[in-house]
């Protein structure tokens, strides 16, 4: 989590600012409700890249899960690479 979660907020931070400025203003001059707003406009105009940045950090934390067990846990992937290489 400590890894990840802030490439995962940039990444999403990063989606809504990339929203169509013009759709944004189309969709303001009918006055949705906030809940309206969210689920027509903003979760479908940011979904691709939540699932996006969600794919490359799941790959990421991957990595350093192994990584940290290689270099200090007695169990696990990474210990047990570590072990064969070693043999």
């Amino acid at each position: 989590v400590m890894t990840t979660l802030p490439a995962f907020s940039f990444q999403v931070l990063g989606a809504l600012q990339a929203m169509s400025r013009d759709l944004t203003e189309m969709v303001m001059s009918f006055r949705p409700s906030r809940s309206k707003l969210f689920t027509a406009m903003i979760i479908p105009a940011i979904l691709p890249d939540i699932l996006t940045a969600w794919k490359v950090n799941l790959g990421n934390a991957s990595r350093v899960v192994v990584v940290a067990e290689l270099v200090g846990a007695t169990g696990g992937v990474g210990y047990q690479l570590l072990q064969q290489q070693q043999v």
